[in-house]
């Protein structure tokens, strides 16, 4: 130890000590800088990845979201699908009650829908006469 302070006080006056002493100093204000840095960047990596936690939880939710609508849209597809095979049905059974309210209203035909009726009356008489003679056996 007194060797160093006889150092020290040898190099107490000189420009060497003041030089030393002068990038000491430097040397701590970088070090000083650099933690601030570093303290700064670690509450910006905080933030970042809290930020990040909530952006993937929300696309998590949307890609709920997403797969939710794309099943309701493929029911509605369906829905759709048979809605318009209904309504086709719907318009031909229509046509076809026109064109028979048609041919009902026509005077001509009316000796025709009278005989038409008739015979199918008889036919349903055949066919519960089976009917009750095929229980009988």
């Amino acid at each position: 130890m007194p060797d160093l302070e006889r150092k020290l006080v040898t190099y107490g006056n000189s420009d060497v000590l003041e030089r030393l002493n002068t990038q000491f100093r430097q040397i701590e204000q970088r070090i000083n800088t650099l933690q601030v840095t570093l303290q700064f960047e670690k509450v910006t990596h905080e933030e970042l990845k809290m930020r990040f936690e909530q952006l993937e939880k929300a696309h998590e939710k949307q890609s709920e979201e997403l797969k939710e609508t794309r099943q309701q849209l493929r029911a509605l597809k369906t829905e759709n699908k048979q809605l318009r095979e209904k309504e086709v049905s719907l318009k031909e059974k229509l046509n076809n009650f026109k064109q028979l309210s048609i041919i009902v209203k026509n005077p001509k035909n009316a000796n025709a829908i009278t005989e038409l009726n008739s015979k199918l009356d008889d036919y349903i008489r055949y066919i519960e006469e089976t009917i009750t003679l095929l229980r009988t056996i």
